[in-house]
């Protein structure tokens, strides 16, 4: 098992894969492996068929079933070489759920309700350029260029990518690095490394909290937020496709679904009728 546990990771690897990706599909053929008590080299179709059911009657969510199903699909096609054994295993139906965004009265409430000076940067960077959470970890000194007026990130699949520098995130930029001063990586731990994604997390629910917004959600509402607010000013949609980083103009897309200008702009028809109409109707 060890053995077909570093195969994959090997192959992953010369795929390029992110090391998010390489940890969930890692933990997928583990998972497959555990729940069948037996190597997953001597599984076989209606094992992963069983495998799946069960995590679905689990109430695992649409976004953990397929990353679990793509990392077994590679495992067997790229590691074992046996792609017979998934090529008949179906693909979860994929829910279609409207991103939760935070109103720009609620980011300023968010942004001031935060006192230490590292939390309030990393909050104003992340709804300043709708980065990812993974590229504000990796987000380095040099990727700032302050006389074009941009920011750089790596983004998925190793794709970089350019945003627009705000004056005023730039200002806070300057404050920040003249307390901190980093070499390198722009927001380090305490021990000089990129910092732990659930300790990002925390930080936003902190600031959440303090703010006191009610709203479900994680980090991620503010690059939600972000491109939101962008639709909002009518910025067109194929340049937000570009700042977000997204390849399909369909997962940008989705932001014109909760952008208010997009949904208070229509009239309802109940407005059309007339007081009398609406008396009459009820006698």
């Amino acid at each position: 098992m060890k053995f077909l546990r570093q195969k994959t990771i090997n192959e992953l690897k010369l795929f390029g894969y992110s090391g998010m990706t390489l940890k969930n599909y890692v933990e997928a053929v583990s998972s497959l492996a555990k729940y069948h008590g037996k190597s997953p080299d001597t599984l076989g179709e209606e094992d992963i068929k069983a495998f799946l059911l069960y995590s679905q009657r689990r109430g695992l969510a649409p976004s953990s079933l397929r990353n679990l199903r793509c990392g077994i699909l590679f495992f067997f096609t790229h590691v074992l070489k046996r792609e017979v054994v998934v090529k008949h295993v179906p693909s979860m139906k994929q829910e279609f759920r409207l991103p939760i965004v935070l109103s720009t009265s609620e980011i300023e409430r968010l942004i001031e309700a935060t006192p230490d000076l590292k939390h309030k940067t990393i909050l104003m960077t992340f709804y300043a350029t709708g980065m990812r959470l993974e590229e504000l970890r990796l987000f380095r000194v040099q990727n700032i260029d302050s006389q074009r007026m941009t920011l750089k990130f790596m983004g998925k699949g190793k794709r970089e990518r350019y945003v627009p520098l705000s004056p005023v995130l730039l200002a806070q930029l300057r404050a920040y690095w003249k307390v901190y001063k980093p070499k390198d990586i722009f927001f380090p731990s305490k021990f000089q490394r990129p910092y732990h994604r659930r300790s990002i997390q925390c930080i936003f629910e902190d600031a959440k909290k303090l703010a006191e917004i009610k709203k479900p959600g994680g980090v991620h509402m503010l690059r939600h937020s972000f491109a939101t607010h962008l639709f909002e000013a009518n910025v067109p949609a194929f340049t937000i496709q570009r700042i977000l980083g997204h390849q399909n103009i369909a997962t940008t897309q989705k932001y014109v679904h909760v952008a208010i200008n997009t949904i208070t702009s229509v009239k309802s028809p109940l407005d059309l009728l007339s007081l009398n109409t609406l008396k009459a109707e009820a006698l």
